[in-house]
């Protein structure tokens, strides 16, 4: 019977069965020291051409059926660490094309190691897939990296990165950092001092052995499974068990009496015939039987590990009222991070369908129903790897809705609307002209969710509209109800002219509850909505408005607020204010002198002091207020100095008057 050794390696979801030995896989990039000092002589002879004829011989040898590519560093450029390039990219390989570029090889620069293979190593993808390189060299790194911490980083991040290296006539240190590369990456270590010693490192790396790989996937797409896995080997003939805990990644079979091979004293024993293999991850598990054959051919054995799947169930009502929410409980492991969400039934499973409850650390939840009648089904979701663990069908049956509201109603008034509806839906009623295009974000509307009925403000255009109810959940329309709105005649009523500044009382005929106001624009401005000053017109019939301090013609215009319509307007004159402020021309700093003016009743103004040169400063102070009496003391300044009294007017800020005074000590 014959006898196997395996070696224990840790990676990821792979568990790889492959010979330590096994130097040159189907896919390898050969890295070539094309560095300056490659032009020193071993037993007379140049160590480049001594390499060259060995490397073409290898290529000549080379099977057929493995993939090669070549990387040289330093032979492009003397001391640019980045003179590195890819010379034939990994592929079926054409021997006489690469020979022939082997021989243009001509060594000139320094010696980058560590990036040199790690191009290597994306070249062949070596987070995807086993990737081998072969360093042949015959210098240390020269580009302040660290190749040794290099290739430990590789080999980690790697499926199975191992790289290959020999010492082409190096001194010792040279060769500690050169074996370090190898040792750090399951690789070999070959000193080389003359041309017979390079070919034999090279016959030693290329040898063919075995390659078995047990593989762990996900049935569904046979992608690798990503996680550490135990994996206990069982030979169904001798009932010898291996078990492998904590790994998951690469193990290497070497076949015994190979004197290579023999010399790793880590190995464990397999033998060839049946095995029994199986590999559990956390709640994945899965087993597959395989026949290791003791021959040259690679064999890739596939164990499917399946999540087993905790005991859930969903409790639901059969039966429910579409759009209602319903109280869905469940029984399943307290720390599952899944939901439930409800689809049709006749729908493909989807694990991103909505609406959804998360099901984490309670045992029930509410969840609001489609809006459309039909059979459903709740699905419970595994959020960490999206799998379905349990369902229950539910039927919903449609909801009963009705939508109250008189048949005609007056533009821009409130009325009142009512429904019934099955408790508990969450919902609005809008309203659009009839004519348009239905549409959930229509305005206004107003909640159905908790009560009967509600106020609405209708539109302030007359014509037919159209009363719509909507569920909030899904943005769908269950139901609607005519109605048509008409005109009514809005007057504004007030004086053709009045004096700029003063109040004047405004009165107006309009049909009840409309919200609105009145405000005052210079009459060649475009109508404004935001314009002031105004009035609000809500539940009275006549109001004082403060008109503008400037003399012009005006126009009094009313505007819905609910959707800023203007309804009606009014032209009034504003006639320029006749305002005088009496006062000594002359006083003294700090004492109190009396003021008076002349202005029209009813003005809210009040009069300050500023220094002649000045700006004019509404907020300037002392002042002294105006309104409801002709006279008042005003203290003057302490300091001495020509100045001015202005008159203002509060609504809008207006100057309209002034009057110069000395002040003297």
């Amino acid at each position: 019977m014959t006898t196997f050794l395996i070696k224990k390696a840790t990676l990821f979801a792979l568990f790889l069965i492959a010979c330590s030995s096994s130097y040159a896989e189907d896919r390898a990039i050969i890295v070539f020291d094309a560095s300056g000092s490659m032009w020193g002589q071993l037993e007379g002879k140049t160590k480049i051409g001594i390499a060259k004829k060995t490397l073409n011989k290898l290529v000549s040898n080379w099977d057929e059926n493995k993939q090669l590519g070549l990387i040289a560093y330093g032979h492009r450029k003397k001391g640019d660490c980045k003179d590195i390039e890819t010379l034939v990219p990994v592929g079926k390989v054409n021997k006489s094309s690469m020979k022939a570029i082997v021989n243009k090889i001509n060594p000139k620069g320094k010696t980058p190691i560590s990036a040199s293979i790690t191009m290597a190593a994306n070249e062949l993808k070596y987070t995807e897939d086993n990737a081998t390189i072969i360093l042949i060299s015959d210098g240390k790194e020269t580009c302040n990296a660290d190749p040794c911490a290099t290739a430990a980083e590789l080999e980690k991040l790697g499926v199975n990165f191992t790289a290959h290296v020999i010492g082409f006539g190096v001194d010792k240190k040279t060769s500690e950092q050169l074996q370090c590369i190898a040792d750090n990456t399951g690789g070999k270590y070959f000193p080389a001092d003359n041309a017979e010693q390079l070919k034999d490192a090279l016959e030693k790396v290329i040898e063919k052995v075995k390659v078995i790989t047990i593989r762990a996937i996900n049935e569904k797409d046979e992608n690798i499974l990503h996680k550490m896995v135990d994996w206990k080997l069982i030979n169904e003939e001798t009932e010898e068990v291996i078990s492998l805990n904590g790994t998951g990644a690469a193990v290497y079979l070497n076949i015994e009496g190979d004197e290579a091979k023999d010399s790793e004293t880590d190995h464990k024993k397999i033998t060839a015939g049946k095995w029994l293999i199986s590999g559990t991850s956390g709640n994945y598990a899965g087993e597959a039987s395989a026949e290791i054959i003791d021959d040259d051919e690679d064999q890739l054995i596939k164990v499917d590990l399946k999540k087993q799947l905790p005991k859930v169930t969903i409790t639901a009502p059969d039966e429910a009222i579409a759009g209602t929410e319903i109280e869905v409980s469940w029984e399943g492991p307290k720390e599952l991070d899944g939901f439930i969400n409800i689809q049709l039934a006749d729908g493909k499973p989807d694990y991103g369908a909505s609406p959804y409850i998360y099901t984490k650390e309670v045992s029930s939840n509410s969840l609001r129903m489609p809006s459309v009648a039909g059979d459903y089904v709740l699905r419970w979701y595994d959020r960490s790897d999206k799998q379905m663990l349990a369902e229950r069908t539910i039927s919903l049956t449609a909801a009963d809705i009705s939508i109250n509201a008189p048949a005609e109603a007056a533009t821009g008034t409130e009325i009142e609307i009512a429904w019934k509806a099955p408790k508990g839906l969450d919902s609005f009623i809008n309203i659009q002209l009839a004519d348009e295009k239905p549409n959930y974000g229509a305005s206004p509307y107003i909640y159905t969710e908790k009560v009967s009925s509600k106020y609405l403000r209708m539109p302030s255009v007359a014509g037919d509209y159209v009363l719509r109810w909507y569920n909030r959940n899904d943005k769908k329309m269950l139901a609607e109800s005519p109605i048509t709105l008409k005109a009514e005649a809005i007057s504004i009523n007030a004086p053709a002219e009045a004096t700029a500044g003063t109040e004047v009382e405004i009165a107006w005929g309009a049909p009840k509850g409309l919200d609105s106001f009145i405000n005052i624009q210079l009459a060649d401005e475009k109508p404004n909505y935001g314009a002031a000053p105004y009035i609000y017109t809500k539940k009275v019939s006549s109001k004082y408005l403060r008109m503008p301090s400037v003399a012009g013609d005006y126009v009094l215009r009313w505007f819905n607020r609910n959707d800023q319509k203007m309804l009606a307007e009014s032209p009034i004159t504003l006639t320029g204010v006749d305002i005088s402020i009496t006062a000594l021309t002359e006083a003294t700093a700090g004492t109190e002198i009396e003021i008076s003016w002349e202005a029209p009743k009813g003005l809210d103004a009040f009069i300050n002091i500023q220094l002649e040169d000045e700006k004019p400063d509404y907020g300037a102070s002392p002042y002294i207020y105006t309104k409801k009496k002709s006279s008042a003391f005003m203290t003057m300044p302490d300091v001495a100095g020509d100045y001015v009294l202005r008159w203002y007017n509060r609504n809008d800020r207006k100057m309209l008057g002034e009057s110069k005074i000395l002040i003297s000590k």
